[in-house]
């Protein structure tokens, strides 16, 4: 497991790429399955240039990867919303405060009609369309509408999916900038293993306030960047065996810790 402890993240600001071979990169990012929730960050970098820190602006398109030497990848992908600058010491640094690119599904509102026995996936297929964000994934199903169907601006393009979702029995999220429109059985076929072999550090039973009765967990692993919307974990520890969906997951990287947390209930 040592080898797993090699640190690395890179970041991409506007067209300007760094590393943490090059400069102190700390971040928190977080995401939950909530339909109108779009995954944020706080990206923190230190000693930053004057040059490369123009582009670091209101705006900026930001990509995020991070993991291990050996395994590593997307985090976040999105633009910043705000920029600070904080002093530490004897160092500086520029945080950039980020949201994802499925707010485009969340705020985006659009007129669309689909006549009686069109395709759901092609309807959902036309939405993601329509709020100009790339199809991930859209899964196969013979559902079809019973009657014609009407979107107006009443209602954003997340609610239409949700919609087209449940007459399907699928799951709809975007992820990393792109849409997906699938079975649940398909995101348990990619399921992450954790255990004490594989990168997992605690298991906490926690209580969910809003639903009694609700088993959850609260999972703490080494960063675990496959972990985003949609994500299932498979568990294999004293604490807590079997199937798990992740309600919300937080990939937090700082002087101590190199984590991913998740809260999950069982599938």
């Amino acid at each position: 497991m040592a080898r797993l402890f090699r640190r690395r993240t890179e970041l991409e600001v506007g067209f300007r790429k760094i590393s943490s071979d090059d400069l102190d990169i700390q971040f928190t990012v977080e995401g939950s399955t909530e339909e109108r929730s779009a995954a944020t960050a706080d990206i923190a970098v230190y000693n930053l240039a004057g040059l490369t820190r123009q582009f670091f602006a209101q705006g900026a398109e930001v990509a995020l990867r991070s993991g291990y030497e050996e395994d590593h990848g997307p985090v976040f992908l999105g633009r910043v919303e705000r920029v600070e600058e904080e002093r530490e010491g004897p160092d500086t640094a520029v945080r950039i405060f980020c949201t994802a690119s499925e707010k485009e599904l969340i705020v985006a509102r659009v007129n669309a009609s689909y006549p009686k026995g069109a395709r759901v996936v092609d309807a959902a297929r036309d939405q993601f369309r329509l709020a100009g964000v790339p199809v991930g994934r859209v899964g196969d199903s013979p559902a079809a509408l019973e009657r014609p169907l009407v979107f107006t601006a009443e209602t954003t393009v997340n609610d239409n999916l949700g919609e087209l979702a449940s007459m399907a029995g699928f799951q709809c999220f975007a992820r990393l900038g792109v849409g997906y429109f699938v079975s649940p059985s398909a995101q348990i076929a990619e399921a992450h293993l954790l255990g004490p072999g594989t990168g997992l550090l605690t298991v906490e039973h926690i209580e969910d306030k809003e639903n009694a009765g609700v088993k959850k967990l609260r999972v703490t692993s080494l960063l675990l960047w496959r972990v985003q919307k949609g994500s299932y974990i498979q568990l294999d520890s004293l604490a807590a065996k079997g199937l798990y969906r992740v309600l919300s997951y937080q990939h937090r990287s700082d002087e101590s810790d190199h984590v991913t947390v998740m809260e999950a209930a069982p599938a």
